[in-house]
């Protein structure tokens, strides 16, 4: 429709202006070859020398119906009379007759079939009548023919360009206007071509030619000129070259509004640089020929606004304007808002409450804009008490009900915002259908389903989603929906509401993927999970819980490498929360960085070490009687290396290594090693529960002192501690250290066997002496075994007493920490052999014992 009216304005145009042009003596068209004879033509003058007197009156009044009449009946008297049909084609088109018109057009082509005006005529008629197609192929025929007038064939070009741009024929535009700007060196013609360049793709070319127009441009266009193509070269980004012709115009025009509003414009352009200063002085500039309007006043606060200067801001601005200080204060409010001072723009408005001069028909509105502010520093007290200020001057906003609810569900008075939500969706449904409806109702649906999801009401949150999903076309409720099934444990339909709401929501909040990838985790799809709190870190990189998961999903997923660079990061959030901290959270939030620093060092353990030595005066030549958790056999001195190998080492907590152990007996009442006593064994052992320390380990016993045997060692060993390493923030701490065992011991054909059952546990508690050093004091410990097999009057007994242990750990850097650690212990005990008869002491003993344990 617009199209084809703007194709009947052109036409009309395009021959009212042809026509104007021929109007007094119409298309002179070339003299008919035919001759009459002198009577013929005195007889002809005689009959029409009276209508060429009624002719000329008529035509200046514009009586075309009488000029067509008086002109038939002279072209009756004489048929072979071109110049009096040239005039009857002017009336014709002046009349609107176009088709009669053509009717007389076309045969007299035939006759002059190169005579361009008349083939610019036919194209007039013919376009006027909605035959572009042949108009415009009269026009191209005009610029085909060699020898065509300038000003015919100027026309034929300004007349298929503005066809060409009503059809969207660029191609025809470009190459009309081309011809049309060779032939008429002036501003609009080299404008049009330009403009057809510009279309056509070539921008450079549009500017070189927008320039050539610039310079054609009379006085009175000169100024319209150079603001068209300074805003042109804005859109190409070429900032420079447009500030160029702006300070041109700024400086050297003649007209006060152009050199205003240039200097503006140029005002806008270092506003956007950053470059506040030369802003400033461009608006001084345009003060001078213009008025400091509101735009004026806006772009001037703004350049001291951004400059940092609040101090500047207050003085300057309240200069500016003249008026009461409410009204100044609440004008500064929103300058400081739209510069992303929201802070500022919030504490500017609430001070405007107690001052004199805020117009009364605009306190609702002052209200309403302050509870947005109050919501934006998450204040919902008091977007709450003047969103219903707001309220009581203006109830029938349905816009401002909304910040209602929504200030009531976040103070959690969940019962209160749905109550007031169902209320305001019945309301909102009635109102006429508009953006601005549809966003309201859109969020008190949200608003009810949240407040039905934090009273726990699941089951009715999807009843609202259904009830709703016809006419709802928000996004939150999916989310909301997904959070529902997830509580009910409905996972896979979580799923499906989640990537509904990803597919309408492509960009989530962080918040929404942490609930994804906590469904993901329930889901066991672990790399669903590790992609969900991957972006999560990525889009807010201080969300301590989303590394946390993080971390643990990827142990999950045995993403060992990667689960090691989230953990550091997950260590340096959590001690830059300590120095917040309170007292009583110092301590849990020291003992999470050591074990997320252990974790580490289990990742990235490949090589293990393990020493021990221990003496006791239990009872003469007691050397092969007493076991340790270390040894398993009866032992007081040993060694271990091992080996933890890649992909099967580290895998969720569970940890499997190989290992290579000599373990021996001191001589009889000394702390010399024995020789004889050397026992060797290889082995792998296998931690297969996540968060039980339990170890099962094989191992084949091999001979290397006289006194050692070959076999095999079965083992099936669990523990717990607690504190067993210093903690920064606290002076002294409970440790517990418990320990089980059960081992089997076989010869080399798996045929006899041994069933030793060992338990050795300790409490007392530790004191800091340094970052890496405590003292256990006192120390309360205890061990017994029970030998099943393989039984002699000493290998069972019991025995418990009091000491102290000193350890000194890995000191502890950015990443890691006990890796390894020192144990230096001392303790008296008594004990009783379960056999009376054991010898040489009989059933009871007692005696110091100490030691050394190095583990890594």
């Amino acid at each position: 429709m617009h199209k084809s009216l703007s194709g009947k304005f052109l036409a009309t145009t395009l021959l009212t202006l042809w026509v104007a042009c021929r109007q007094a003596w119409g298309i002179q068209l070339p003299p008919s070859d035919y001759e009459y004879s002198w009577l013929e033509r005195q007889e002809i003058n005689f009959e029409n020398q009276q209508l060429t007197v009624e002719l000329e009156p008529a035509v200046a009044s514009e009586d075309w119906e009488k000029a067509e009449a008086i002109l038939r009946e002279a072209i009756e008297n004489d048929p072979n009379n071109n110049a009096l049909k040239g005039r009857l084609l002017t009336v014709l088109a002046e009349a609107g007759e176009y088709q009669e018109g053509l009717d007389l057009a076309y045969p007299l082509l035939e006759q002059n079939p190169r005579y361009t005006p008349l083939i610019i005529y036919i194209g007039n008629l013919e376009n006027s009548l909605g035959n572009r197609e042949t108009a415009a192929k009269a026009w191209t025929y005009v610029l085909a023919l060699p020898n065509t007038p300038k000003d015919d064939r100027q026309y034929a070009a300004k007349s298929l360009y503005f066809d060409a741009l009503a059809t969207q024929n660029l191609e025809v535009a470009l190459e009309s206007s081309r011809i049309w700007a060779q032939l008429e060196r002036s501003y609009a013609s080299n404008l049009q071509y330009a403009s057809a360049l510009w279309k056509t793709g070539d921008r450079d070319e549009s500017i070189e030619v927008l320039t050539r127009a610039v310079e054609l441009a009379k006085p009175d266009e000169r100024g319209q000129a150079e603001f068209y193509l300074a805003y042109t070269l804005l859109k190409l980004d070429r900032n420079a070259e447009a500030k160029k012709w702006f300070t041109k115009i700024a400086t050297d025009s003649k007209v006060r509004d152009d050199r205003y509003r240039a200097a503006l414009q140029l005002a806008y352009l270092n506003i956007a640089e950053g470059n506040m200063e030369a802003a400033r002085q461009w608006l001084d500039s345009a003060a001078i020929d213009g008025e400091k309007d509101e735009n004026w006043k806006k772009l001037y606060s703004q350049t001291l606004i951004q400059g940092g200067n609040p101090e500047a801001t207050l003085a300057a601005v309240g200069n500016f304007f003249d008026s009461d200080q409410a009204s100044f204060l609440t004008l500064l409010s929103f300058q400081f808002l739209r510069n992303g001072y929201e802070g500022l723009a919030y504490h500017y408005i609430t001070m405007a409450a107690d001052k004199s001069g805020l117009p009364e028909n605009r306190e609702a509105d002052y209200w309403a804009n302050r509870s947005y502010m109050a919501e934006k520093q998450d204040n919902f007290e008091d977007a709450l008490d003047s969103i219903n200020k707001a309220l009581a001057r203006d109830p029938s906003r349905v816009d401002w009900k909304i910040v209602r609810v929504r200030s009531l569900f976040m103070l959690g008075q969940s019962e209160l915002a749905l109550k007031e939500a169902r209320i305001l969706e019945q309301e909102v449904e009635k109102l006429p259908p508009s953006p601005e409806n549809t966003r309201i109702l859109n969020e008190a649906i949200d608003l009810a389903a949240n407040s039905l999801l934090a009273e726990k009401k699941y089951r009715d949150v999807l009843k609202i989603a259904d009830r709703f999903q016809d006419v709802y076309t928000g996004t939150g409720i999916y989310r909301t929906k997904a959070l529902a099934q997830y509580y009910l444990e409905d996972y896979d339909d979580a799923n499906d509401s989640f990537e509904e709401y990803f597919r309408l929501v492509p960009d989530p909040s962080p918040e929404a993927l942490v609930e994804y990838g906590y469904l993901q985790e329930k889901r066991k799809e672990w790399d669903l999970a590790t992609e969900a709190f991957t972006q999560a870190v990525q889009r807010n990189p201080y969300d301590l819980r989303s590394w946390e998961t993080l971390t643990f999903v990827l142990v999950k997923a045995v993403e060992n490498s990667e689960a090691v660079k989230t953990a550091k990061e997950t260590i340096f959030l959590k001690s830059e929360t300590l120095p917040s901290a309170e007292d009583k959270e110092q301590g849990d939030i020291e003992q999470s960085i050591i074990n997320y620093k252990t974790l580490i060092a289990d990742i990235e353990r490949t090589w293990g070490f393990q020493a021990f030595a221990n003496y006791n005066e239990f009872i003469p030549d007691g050397n092969d009687v007493f076991v340790t958790r270390d040894s398993a056999l009866p032992a007081e001195l040993g060694a271990q290396i091992s080996y933890r190998p890649p992909v099967i080492g580290f895998r969720d907590y569970r940890t499997f290594d190989v290992f290579l152990r000599v373990i021996g007996q001191f001589d009889d009442n000394s702390i010399r090693p024995n020789e004889d006593t050397w026992q060797g064994g290889l082995g792998a052992e296998w931690k297969p529960f996540k968060t039980l320390n339990y170890v099962t380990s094989l191992e084949y016993l091999f001979k290397i002192g006289d006194q050692s045997r070959d076999g095999w060692l079965w083992r099936n060993r669990a523990s717990y501690t607690y504190g067993d390493y210093p903690r920064e923030s606290e002076i002294w701490w409970p440790t517990v250290a418990l320990y089980g065992e059960a081992a089997w011991l076989f010869d080399r054909e798996w045929q006899d066997q041994e069933l030793s059952l060992y338990t050795e546990d300790r409490i007392g508690i530790s004191w800091k002496l340094k970052n890496n050093i405590s003292l256990t004091f006192p120390q309360v410990q205890g061990a017994a075994r029970y030998l099943v097999d393989g039984y002699t009057d000493r290998s069972s007994y019991y025995y418990g007493g009091f000491g102290a242990n000193l350890r000194y750990t890995q000191d502890q850097n950015d990443d890691q920490t006990n890796d390894w650690y020192v144990d230096f212990y001392l303790h008296y005990d008594w004990g009783r052999f379960l056999n009376a008869d054991a010898q040489p002491t009989g059933d009871r003993f007692d005696g110091w014992a100490a030691g050394i344990r190095f583990y890594r």
